[in-house]
């Protein structure tokens, strides 16, 4: 019987999967990796990216909270978690839990850049505009 596994990386596997519009695909793979207990929190990451890829965001939301929950103290759960619940629109949600992420591990820039992102489809642009001001910027946006 072949494996379902690649030999080589399937995280990478799966990202390429995503990439290339076939997220379902990537979402059996990881699944049948983390039921067989072969995967921790980047086959949980890379699971959630799928599944919203997929378009299945209730799904997201549950595996983003299940990493959370078993990575309390890893900020990088708690970007997932917040990512999850702004696709969802939960704004508050989603917020708290970018706050969260920051103060877990501050140098996640993603968190702030999502942070700002939540506060301004919240309404708040001062708050987005303060976050987006104290990003470093990228070097693709320079001209």
């Amino acid at each position: 019987m072949a494996s379902v596994f690649s030999q080589t990386d399937p995280i990478a596997d799966a990202e390429a999967l995503i990439a290339s519009g076939r997220a379902r695909e990537a979402v059996e793979q990881l699944r049948a990796r983390l039921s067989a207990g072969r995967g921790g929190l980047l086959a949980r990451m890379t699971l959630v990216k799928a599944l919203l890829a997929a378009g299945d965001g209730n799904e997201a939301l549950a595996e983003a909270r299940e990493a959370s929950s078993l990575n309390p103290g890893i900020g990088v759960a708690a970007l997932l978690l917040g990512e999850a619940l702004l696709a969802q629109g939960a704004l508050p949600a989603a917020i708290a839990e970018l706050q969260r992420a920051q103060r877990l591990d501050p140098a996640l820039d993603r968190a702030r850049l999502l942070a700002g992102q939540a506060w301004l489809e919240a309404g708040e642009a001062a708050k987005a505009l303060e976050i987006f001001e104290s990003l470093e910027p990228h070097p693709s946006f320079r001209g």
